[in-house]
């Protein structure tokens, strides 16, 4: 295995961090995927997508729950963990 290093600044890196987040990856994970592609991402995306949607129209509707954007990014990495496992 061999290791390479790219410079960013600290404003790029945060915005790197925060994508990784959001999909539920780690930093390495996502540069990764980025750089060298994975097809089941768009894929992801777009599931992703449809869900925040969803819950967009039902919270326009119902009204919003009060769970916070944390609990929601733990909820939603755990469900990725387990579809990932079976």
């Amino acid at each position: 295995m061999s290791r390479r290093s790219i410079e960013v600044t600290k404003a790029q890196l945060a915005r790197l961090e925060s994508l990784a987040e959001q999909r539920g990856v780690s930093l390495k994970e996502l540069l990764l995927v980025c750089t060298l592609g994975d097809a089941g991402v768009d894929k992801e995306l777009g599931e992703l997508d449809a869900l925040l949607q969803q819950r967009l129209l039902r919270s326009k509707s119902v009204g919003a729950r009060g769970r916070s954007v944390g609990a929601i990014f733990r909820r939603a990495r755990q469900q990725f963990r387990r579809r990932s496992e079976a």
